[in-house]
């Protein structure tokens, strides 16, 4: 998939862009959502845990076990009481062909990547589940952490072995399938913004069968996770624009344990950066796909998540227009 002539514009021009570029397609603010009902397409490392919870999900409290107490919490936000199913990972809970609205958690592609290495690295998992991996599983090949002698000790040392064209079976060849999520290691990397837009581009298939209907789509990007969170919430009927509940309100305790991990960031190198950019490149352009389809995104709000882009991943987004 190729970003839109808009996207692809903003590209060529390295970043200069201009309000001519992007095609106006968001929504009055006039309730246009009231009375409808959104899939929840809860993508891993986008601040989905936290919605979870604060969009009052059952499944919130018996996994996550957010801080307020279902049922005796109940919705206090229009996008809340909105709510249908949800996807996330391989499970599907309630039925999203009832639902008439996508709603999809983003993040910037190179910044998931990253949050999904400290995430699941085998120094911070949780050991029930290092207790289930088979021990030629792609994490211990991975990573050289005590006793599995992997390929990466490191961010850096995964980033920059991270290389198209590589010996098949090599630690560059490794770096590379993991990136671009050909090679499941563990949950998040392979389940992308290729793997959700496969599973969207089904449910549209299969509603057009069900009721003749199709989706609108609306995200909520985890850099701006109140300002969109509140914008949402007027466009489903809420009068106000300050629904959102403070996020020490709504964190799951399980997320508070991993704020309490061993391992720490480091600086991701300039070489790096630029791998890890390159092998996201299709990634990248679902991103910028999905936020050009945005109803609930103006303009300006485009504009700022393209630049945030820019500036993570300069090099290759330049390339993305060749």
């Amino acid at each position: 998939m190729r970003p839109s002539t808009e996207a692809s514009t903003y590209i060529a021009t390295g970043g200069n862009l201009d309000h001519s570029i992007f095609v106006e397609k968001t929504v009055s603010l006039n309730a246009p959502f009231r009375g409808k009902t959104y899939c929840m397409i809860h993508v891993g490392k986008t601040a989905g845990t936290k919605l979870t919870c604060e969009l009052r999900y059952e499944l919130g409290y018996k996994r996550y076990q957010c801080k307020h107490k279902f049922p005796l919490s109940p919705p206090n936000s229009a996008l809340a009481k909105h709510r249908g199913g949800r996807v996330h990972i391989d499970q599907h809970h309630g039925n999203c062909l009832d639902d008439n609205i996508f709603l999809v958690s983003l993040r910037n592609p190179l910044e998931r990547l990253i949050s999904w290495y400290y995430f699941e690295h085998l120094q911070n998992e949780y050991e029930w589940l290092l207790e289930k991996l088979d021990k030629e599983a792609c994490h211990f090949r991975f990573h050289n952490y005590k006793e599995w002698n992997g390929c990466f000790s490191t961010i850096n040392e995964f980033s920059q072995a991270c290389l198209p064209n590589a010996t098949e079976g090599s630690c560059s060849n490794l770096a590379w399938d993991v990136a671009r999520g050909s090679v499941a290691c563990q949950f998040h990397n392979i389940y992308n913004y290729r793997y959700y837009l496969e599973i969207m581009d089904m449910y549209i298939k299969k509603k057009k069968w069900h009721d003749g209907g199709s989706y609108s789509l609306v995200v909520i990007r985890q850099e701006h996770l109140e300002e969109d969170f509140s914008k949402l919430n007027v466009l489903f009927g809420d009068k106000s624009t300050s629904s959102f509940v403070d996020s020490r309100e709504t964190e799951s305790i399980a997320k508070q344990k991993f704020n309490k991990r061993k391992l720490q960031r480091e600086p991701l190198s300039k070489e790096g950066r630029y791998n890890l950019c390159r092998a996201l490149s299709d990634e990248i352009n679902i991103y910028i796909s999905i936020l050009d389809k945005a109803e609930n995104l103006d303009i300006s709000q485009r504009e700022e998540s393209m630049k945030e882009l820019y500036n993570s991943c300069p090099k290759e987004i330049l390339d993305l227009s060749e």
